[in-house]
């Protein structure tokens, strides 16, 4: 497979695009609405393309594609499942700005060695873990995130995280911030309650 035209199409119950050695770009415009997503081990892939996504109703895995530098996914806003990125060297960056209140799904991005910035710039509340390994952004920033479910980061060269407004948070969970000698400042000024475990450890 090395083209797919689509135009039309708006909804689809799940899709599995994976070992395609001459698919080079994933453009489906229209869609609105996807199942279980799973893009795997796709090398020549550059780019995949959902900017009319809003619902997700399965889990959506995006690994192991190693020419992939563009992701957009940027008007997600509704979860059925958890989104999980690893693998993927040249992505850069991840748009989530249409994240305001997630429900317990979790987000997992590993060892995605390029990417620069992950955009949650609008993300109120998510009942599930954020779970971050690898090398990743040198900063993450939650500027109106309320609530978490948890997070969970390790062998991360992460410097400050900052979460200005968070209120609760479920766990920092067994084995988080380990390994993470470069992380110097971590900030909660309205954090009351930590609903599980707390665990920093260098």
């Amino acid at each position: 497979l090395t083209t797919l035209s689509l135009p039309k199409l708006a909804t689809i119950d799940a899709m599995n695009i994976e070992d395609n050695t001459g698919f080079t770009a994933l453009s489906l415009s229209s869609v609105t609405q996807v199942g279980a997503t799973t893009i795997h081990d796709s090398p020549e892939i550059t780019s995949v393309a959902l900017p009319a996504l809003t619902t997700t109703t399965g889990a959506i895995i995006l690994e192991d594609n190693t020419a992939l530098s563009s992701f957009d996914i940027s008007s997600l806003s509704t979860l059925g499942g958890a989104l999980t990125i690893s693998n993927n060297d040249a992505l850069t960056s991840l748009d989530l700005g249409g994240w305001v209140t997630v429900g317990d799904y979790d987000l997992t991005l590993s060892y995605n060695s390029a990417l620069a910035t992950v955009d949650l710039s609008n993300l109120v509340s998510l009942g599930g873990t954020i779970d971050i390994a690898g090398a990743q952004p040198a900063s993450l920033d939650f500027p109106l995130t309320e609530h978490l479910g948890g997070i969970d980061i390790g062998y991360w060269e992460v410097v400050t995280l900052d979460f200005p407004k968070l209120k609760t948070l479920g766990a920092l969970s067994d084995g988080s911030y380990y390994n993470n000698g470069t992380l110097t400042t971590f900030n909660a000024p309205e954090l009351t309650t930590v609903t599980t475990s707390l665990t920093l450890k260098s």
